[in-house]
């Protein structure tokens, strides 16, 4: 699930909350560990008040009661926490549902108590018993103020009144599904999904082994050799605590294994990342590479919802390409032009939101202002409030079209929940399509002629050339990147077939923004080079000539044909893609009784073809041998 986007589910009745809000907050988006925190609605049962809501985040056992979290942050006012979770004093059906709640938190009515009665409910491992209970009171104070700004919503940082905006934001959210407001969140939308790339993942594999199996074995050594050393740092000897094979030995392990953590998480470690590169043929090894797998046990039959095709993954995900099978639906590919996105720097949105753009931020920002606003999130951290959201989706999209912010950042403005959300974080699946103004396409035949001719190239459509000057180049984007979520609130058209129909003198007028570049491009590899993708999707299965310098490769295992030919009838696609490996023989197929020998799925083959080298192929395997001088006694 995508980090710092909280999403609201309803639960199932076994539970003893019927509603829940969760969010996974990381400090740096998709660098630092993160950190889970839910808000939950209880059901209403005999011993208690009514519907409360308790929040939970990681090292506390037991959910604390919403009232006493929000005075622990600062907030003592009860009138003030209710505005903070409502905004609208006159909306009363939601103040109502916070009646239980308001009665819960009165155990706690001010800061001192409220950070005393969290204190009892921390899951401490290294407290020190024989201490004096005031010295333990004081260790525990500290505990939850160090807790608080670590483990809850860590992504808005260490301001407790950010912290208890936020959490004011979480609760409303809630309440208005729950109240029938607004829908409740989906698990598979593709929106509220990240993809973790080949540098991600390396780069939380690193992270844990070295801050889990490296440091703690460098603080180890270190205490048994100040011992020895007499706590003499100068005696110390640094071969004896720093062990080079402590960091490789786990990143090599999880690479062999394909089971990605560390060796002692169990099994908690996602398995089978790591896998071997299929090099069958030129197309089945350009599938691999654009494999996307869900971390989802196959062979769970009751998981049915993520096997299914989401309708949000048109143009990024390919419909067809998926294995038959325990794995159909959780192994996915890449459609044509998707485009998984890295971090970028979120410097450039800040300073154009705080100098040019007119945020309000919200530090000293009065509650009371919030309730006739749009509230701006940047990586899901709220940063400020706007008063015109149409002007400042259209500025940030003019500079982003323009080359001032990075041409993968998303924006969304959901007008029903008043937010505009500004994305910058890695794992978003992203896409090209031609930008639509006055219902005509940005890009002429002009353009297209002055592409074919080679005077522009692919980043002058995307408003960030640098190979051609300003004069010469194109002022403006014609063509931009949208990922899932910022799709979902344009109107794209499939073809320019449909600008073209379209007309304020039709019944139905579409203000239409976008336009894709070519329908087909919904597709993977593999299914754009089978003419009938309905019927054939054993491409990736036929031999050929996978690479030309199979001679000199060393490659595990591989077959080789050794009269391999184009196919009598292709697709377009395929040859843009220029596939100019082959892989295959045309062969002559009959379907028909002949002697009897060719019943259920068994095959005839003439004698005479094979003798002619059909279907004939080498097979390379790659063997080591050691040789080392070993000194036998006689």
């Amino acid at each position: 699930m995508a980090d710092n986007r909280a999403l609201v589910f309803d639960t199932p009745n076994e539970t003893k909350w019927s509603d829940v809000v969760e969010i996974r907050s990381a400090l740096d988006v998709r660098q630092q560990i993160a950190y889970t925190t839910k808000v939950k609605l209880y059901r209403a049962g005999p011993v208690q008040l009514g519907r409360t809501i308790r929040i939970k985040f990681h090292n506390i056992i037991s959910d604390l009661p919403m009232f006493i979290l929000f005075r622990a942050l600062g907030v003592d006012s009860d009138r003030e926490i209710v505005r903070l979770v409502v905004y609208d004093m006159d909306d009363t059906e939601m103040i109502e549902t916070l009646k239980p709640s308001l009665e819960e938190g009165l155990m706690a009515t001010d800061q001192a108590a409220a950070l005393h009665y969290i204190s009892k409910e921390l899951n401490i491992t290294n407290m020190n018993t024989q201490a004096s209970e005031e010295v333990q009171n004081a260790y525990r104070l500290r505990l939850v103020r160090d807790w608080t700004i670590k483990y809850f919503l860590p992504h808005v940082g260490e301001d407790m009144n950010s912290k208890a905006l936020f959490l004011g934001h979480m609760i409303n959210k809630l309440l208005q599904s729950v109240l029938g407001r607004r829908s409740y969140d989906d698990r598979d939308h593709f929106a509220n999904k990240r993809i973790n790339s080949p540098g991600a993942l390396i780069s939380f594999l690193f992270s844990q082994n070295f801050s889990k199996k490296l440091i703690k074995s460098l603080e180890k050594d270190v205490r048994k050799n100040l011992i020895n050393y007499n706590d003499s740092v100068v005696n110390l000897k640094i071969d004896n605590v720093i062990k080079p094979t402590v960091l490789d030995t786990g990143i090599k392990w999880a690479f062999a294994t394909g089971t990605w953590g560390l060796k002692s998480s169990g099994n908690s470690n996602p398995v089978g990342v790591a896998q071997q590169l299929s090099r069958i043929n030129s197309t089945a090894t350009a599938s691999y590479k654009r494999r996307v797998i869900s971390q989802i046990d196959k062979s769970g039959k009751s998981v049915v919802p993520p096997r299914k095709l989401h309708m949000t993954q048109w143009g990024v995900m390919c419909p067809s390409e998926t294995p038959d099978g325990e794995g159909i639906g959780i192994q996915k590919n890449l459609a044509l032009t998707a485009y998984i996105t890295i971090s970028t720097d979120i410097l450039p949105v800040m300073t154009a939101l705080n100098r040019e753009l007119g945020m309000r931020a919200l530090s000293g920002l009065p509650t009371e202002d919030i309730k006739d606003s749009t509230r701006v999130f940047v990586n899901g951290d709220w940063v400020g409030i706007h008063y015109d959201p149409p002007t400042l989706v259209r500025k940030l999209r003019e500079m982003r079209r323009d080359g001032i912010l990075h041409i993968h950042t998303g924006i969304v403005w959901n007008i029903a929940a008043s937010e505009v959300a500004i994305q910058t974080d890695s794992g978003r699946v992203i896409r090209p399509l031609y930008i639509v103004e006055n219902n005509e396409l940005k890009i002429t035949k002009e353009i297209m002629q002055r592409l074919a001719r080679g005077e522009l190239h692919w980043n002058d459509l995307l408003g960030i050339g640098t190979e051609t000057t300003q004069s010469e180049g194109i002022k403006s984007a014609v063509i931009e990147y949208l990922d899932v979520a910022e799709a979902e609130t344009c109107m794209i058209a499939l073809t320019p077939d449909d600008l073209a129909n379209n007309s304020p003198k039709n019944p139905v007028y579409m203000n239409y923004t976008h336009c894709e570049i070519h329908p087909s491009v919904i597709f993977g590899v593999v299914i754009s080079e089978v003419p009938f993708l309905g019927h054939n999707q054993m491409g990736k299965q036929g031999l050929g000539v996978y690479a030309t310098s199979y001679r000199q490769r060393m490659d595990t295992v591989a077959h080789v044909l050794h009269y391999p030919q184009r196919p009598l009838v292709t697709t377009k696609t395929a040859e843009l893609i220029g596939r100019d490996l082959p892989n295959g023989q045309n062969a002559m197929v009959a379907i028909m009784c002949h002697t009897g020998y060719n019943q259920e799925d068994s095959v005839i083959i003439n004698k005479a073809a094979l003798d002619r080298g059909m279907f004939t192929t080498t097979a390379f395997k790659t063997t080591k041998e050691d040789e080392s001088l070993s000194l036998i006694p006689f």
